[in-house]
């Protein structure tokens, strides 16, 4: 996944059931979000480890008000207005000091 500039599981996997099992697996009940998170976190670790690095944050609003009829609203909060539903979302990008290099080319 590191490699597309992507999270489209479509455009990630090489074929039909390579999408299958994509879906499958984010699909298991026994996958949770926490576990996902801490297996990124741990690998982000190791590849940042005894390097110089900058990392560069963004925070962007996700209003999905206009969904809610669609979307089950649980897990969600409001945004901005205090109203709406939503997320927030801090994106990182963490690059290499020396190199300049991104550490998600390495995966």
């Amino acid at each position: 996944m590191g490699k597309h500039q992507s999270v489209s599981i479509r455009q990630i996997s090489r074929n039909r059931a390579e999408q299958v099992a994509y879906y499958r697996f984010l699909e298991n009940e026994n996958v949770t979000v926490g576990e996902l998170v801490q297996s990124l976190s741990d690998h982000c670790m190791l590849q940042v480890e005894a390097k110089h690095i900058l990392a560069i944050s963004d925070s962007s609003e996700i209003n999905l008000q206009s969904h809610v009829g669609r979307l089950k609203a649980e897990g969600l909060g409001v945004v901005g207005n205090n109203t709406d539903v939503g997320f927030y979302i801090h994106p990182t990008l963490v690059l290499d000091a020396e190199s300049g290099s991104n550490f998600l080319r390495k995966y």
